[in-house]
């Protein structure tokens, strides 16, 4: 099969994947979006869905629709950060400002389609495997259904995550692209939405707790009684030994007494700055893939938006 050829080639359908290809579909570039999940997955990414609105959103999608169909907690109005030694808690109001949790698949699902109605080609169950590279980096082969599909393009923008694969199957010798990069500036997280009988009364709240191990657990309502609960904790620890600690901690919380998982998933993401430098000849990182987060948190989605 011939090469399939594209100004821009976008590899991952996240936040910034999406933005970007609209963005410059939107400009009048010929765009491919890879997205290796199946239409019906895409946009399941784990996220602790916490985001301070749509002000930081570039104006390339509908930011109302996004609004309208994702955001289903607009009144976060403090953060909670809890003491485990002498069980008191500290709340830190923001004042004039609210944050906002999403339902973080239909917040995806979203930006997948905008990027398609920006004229972006999105092309989903395509699972990137290498880059084609003579000098400069010239584009990338996939997979998808059982058929290998080569993509040109004068530009292939990584927004494939953390730990990305083309960085490894990139050579960035006699370029500025920072490789400075080791598992230590990145954390494991783990999520479960969970639905709680009765709402809870912090409801307005992002609520913070440090874990036993380096990481910390987090508590962010998506409505009353639909909670995101998740831990981060740095990779070189155990995982199953701090997911359980997350369980000890739910079984504490009279709130999450017959409590119904609903969803649970796991991800890689940086705690780290941002690269030094993202950027190759035919390359560029963006998101998650090139550290644009918050490196205390992990928090990704308004950087990886701009």
């Amino acid at each position: 099969m011939p090469p399939e050829t594209y100004d821009i080639a976008v590899v991952g359908g996240g936040t910034a994947g999406c933005f970007a290809a609209a963005a410059a579909a939107r400009d009048g570039l010929d765009v491919a979006l890879l997205e290796r999940k199946s239409a019906s997955e895409g946009g399941h990414i784990a996220c602790g869905d916490a985001i301070k609105g749509t002000s930081t959103f570039p104006d390339v999608i509908d930011r109302e629709y996004l609004r309208e169909e994702s955001f289903t907690n607009e009144n976060i109005q403090r953060a909670r950060f809890e003491n485990p030694k002498t069980g008191e808690n500290l709340d830190i109001g923001f004042g004039d400002a609210s944050g906002a949790v999403v339902d973080r698949k239909r917040y995806g699902e979203v930006l997948l389609e905008e990027a398609d109605r920006a004229g972006a080609d999105v092309h989903y169950d395509t699972v990137v495997q290498d880059v084609v590279q003579n000098g400069a980096v010239t584009g990338v082969t996939a997979t998808a259904r059982g058929s290998v599909r080569e993509f040109e393009a004068n530009i292939v923008v990584d927004a494939a995550g953390s730990l990305s694969l083309l960085q490894d199957r990139t050579d960035f010798e006699e370029t500025t692209f920072d490789t400075n990069v080791n598992y230590q500036q990145f954390c494991s997280a783990y999520r479960e939405i969970v639905e709680v009988p009765e709402p809870v009364e912090w409801h307005d709240a992002i609520v913070f707790k440090p874990a036993s191990e380096l990481g910390y657990l987090w508590y962010f309502p998506r409505t009353p009684t639909e909670i995101n609960v998740g831990l981060g904790f740095q990779m070189n620890k155990p995982p199953m030994k701090l997911v359980e600690e997350l369980k000890r901690d739910l079984r504490t919380r009279p709130e999450f007494e017959d409590a119904t998982v609903k969803d649970k998933l796991g991800a890689a993401l940086p705690t780290r700055r941002p690269y030094d430098s993202a950027v190759a000849p035919g390359y560029i990182a963006v998101g998650d893939a090139a550290g644009h987060v918050n490196p205390c948190t992990g928090g990704g989605i308004p950087g990886a938006a701009k």
